[in-house]
């Protein structure tokens, strides 16, 4: 084989090799843009939620929430706290129990152990709450603020009323809406929570 023969197919090879390069070059900036596009969209994927009964504008995910379903959250998570009779508060806090993440069940599950031995010692003496004030909820990225009227009731009268605020500190991790701490605190004062919440991270 002669030396141009044997140079004419070295250069055929390398253009070849040329090619082969820029085609895995481009499938390999293909696949990076699928992954990132994937990724991008599980990360700001969204879950519609619609109760029973209708409802609209709720949604969760991306580590966010709408103002529907923090409202709605609110509300569940007060009212299990907040209206309840000797019989039924130990079955609410199991239910309730659901929505802190598994490090924290333990130390809660304790809590509210105590808490139901308590309220089941007088059966005749109940609880009812409801939301009062001109803005009764406010949140934050990681604090619900709620202000209520708890009211006792001995054998169905009301004996007093009390100006409660409900300090509920959660996360939201993609869709799934966790509760960090719930604490009740008695006082007629304003964002009580939240007051509270931002002397600890002055204090830090």
């Amino acid at each position: 084989m002669d030396g141009k023969a044997l140079i004419g197919r070295m250069d055929d090879l390398l253009a070849r090799n040329r090619l082969l390069g820029l085609a895995l070059i481009a499938m390999l900036v293909w696949n990076l843009m699928n992954w990132t596009a994937m990724f991008r969209a599980r990360h700001e994927m969204q879950t519609l939620v619609v109760p029973i009964g209708g409802g609209t504008g709720m949604s969760v995910g991306d580590g966010r929430a709408s103002e529907a379903y923090m409202r709605e959250m609110a509300r569940y998570v007060t009212w299990m706290l907040g209206d309840y009779t000797a019989g039924n508060i130990r079955a609410q806090m199991q239910e309730l129990l659901r929505l802190f993440p598994s490090d924290r069940v333990a130390d809660v599950q304790s809590e509210f152990d105590r808490l139901s031995t308590e309220i089941e010692r007088y059966p005749s003496i109940s609880s009812v709450m409801h939301w009062t004030g001109e803005k009764p909820l406010k949140y934050t990225k990681d604090l619900i603020q709620v202000h209520a009227l708890k009211s006792r009731l001995v054998n169905g009268a009301i004996t007093e009323a009390k100006s409660t605020f409900y300090c509920i500190h959660y996360r939201i991790d993609a869709a799934t809406f966790w509760i960090l701490s719930v604490a009740e605190k008695e006082g007629t004062g304003e964002d009580l929570c939240m007051y509270d919440s931002k002397s600890a991270a002055l204090a830090k």
